[in-house]
């Protein structure tokens, strides 16, 4: 039991990094601009969160890639919508699109790659 708690340390902890790096309001703090499009992290994060995910439910139950990856853009959706009622914060619908693309290319690798094994 505790083997496989340990396996879902890595996705609940950058999961927690997810949700702060949305939520958090860094005009309060003089961070500059990242030199790479916000649209690229958006494809990042999402396609790491799917990695981590799919990494710990793997072989655990029947088709838990899919529901890796629709748990995943429902966690971006909710975030995005979360965003909307921040004062410091906005919904970006080219955010969704990039949240989504990350989910897919990390699903699409997944797939892939347990098919090989």
């Amino acid at each position: 039991m505790e083997n496989k708690l340990k396996n879902f340390f890595t996705p609940i902890i950058y999961s927690l990094f997810v949700v702060f790096i949305s939520l958090w309001n860094f005009d309060s703090y003089e961070v500059k601009n990242p030199p790479i499009s916000d649209k690229f992290i958006h494809f990042l994060i999402y396609f790491l969160f799917v990695i981590f995910w799919a990494n710990s439910f793997k072989n655990r139950f029947k088709n838990s890639t899919l529901f890796v990856f629709f748990f995943s853009l429902l966690f971006g959706l909710i975030l995005e919508f979360v965003q909307i009622n921040l004062s410091y914060r906005s919904f970006e619908f080219f955010d969704l699109i990039s949240n989504f693309i990350g989910c897919l290319v990390g699903y699409l690798i997944v797939k892939i790659t347990l098919e090989k094994h």
